[in-house]
């Protein structure tokens, strides 16, 4: 299945339970996707949606040079209480690799230290755990009011999941970032159809940003869409899926056949 969001369908302000929570914002049960499911986030916008332990997900640079904040938040959790909720961590994740760049085969913790995704699949091999998202008030002393953030966009994505302003943000994975190894790679070193894989490790709500930072060559100095593939198994080789991207989702994307 693909989802093509439009930008109008990403700004929401809508939220709903999650968790635990009754009353008359009691929950409708969560939906996991449990078959690959295809969505297209548009450029410098965002994404969420809950996944299963044992899934894995893919994302895709489908035009390089495409920075991705990803943040999660565990489940289950009540309703107004996101700011308390466990969520990925960067730092205690820095803790365990003693302040290295995660590998294939290594966890993000989260911060009650416990593994909540597994990188198992990497062709860029880039990434970064130090920077925050960019926000709104860095765009205003920019002179750019307005322009969009990865803060603004996961409070718009996690919003039907009960978040409701931006002191709920959490420090983001930056994927494929290279903060780590500016001064021996390009500020953006992801090509075209580069792609990371996870493992989902604890049930939760995962969020993406397709970064909107357009300043000092970050994201190729034009923000483009990028591809989320959820509901994914392991493939033959025990680790990584084996997705293959369909023909439908590849002519939306690229405007012709795979083999034209």
């Amino acid at each position: 299945m693909t989802q093509i969001l439009s930008p109008a369908a990403t700004d929401t302000s809508a939220s709903h339970s999650v968790g635990k929570s009754g009353g008359p914002n009691a929950p409708a049960p969560l939906e996991f996707h449990t078959k690959p499911t295809e969505t297209i986030i548009p450029a410098a916008h965002g994404y969420a949606e809950a996944l299963k332990a044992g899934t894995i997900f893919r994302l895709v640079d489908l035009h390089g040079l495409q920075i991705i904040d990803m943040s999660a938040f565990v489940l289950p959790y009540a309703y107004g209480s996101i700011a308390s909720a466990e969520h990925l961590s960067p730092s205690y994740t820095l803790h365990h690799t003693r302040g290295t760049p995660i590998t294939v085969g290594e966890p993000i913790y989260s911060n009650m230290d416990r593994e909540l995704l597994r990188l198992v699949g990497d062709t860029c091999k880039t990434h970064d755990m130090t920077f925050m998202s960019c926000f709104p008030k860095m765009y205003e002393d920019r002179g750019l009011p307005g322009h969009r953030s990865c803060a603004q966009n996961m409070v718009e994505a996690f919003s039907r999941f009960g978040m409701q302003g931006l002191p709920e943000v959490r420090e983001p994975f930056n994927v494929f970032q290279n903060s780590p190894y500016f001064c021996k790679k390009a500020l953006n070193c992801s090509r075209p159809g580069d792609w990371v894989e996870f493992e989902v490790l604890l049930d939760c709500v995962v969020g993406w940003s397709s970064c909107p930072f357009d300043q000092e060559g970050w994201s190729g100095g034009t923000p483009t869409d990028v591809l989320v593939v959820t509901g994914l198994s392991k493939g033959e080789n025990g680790l990584t899926s084996d997705y293959e991207m369909s023909e439908d989702t590849y002519k939306r994307i690229y405007g012709k056949g795979k083999h034209e």
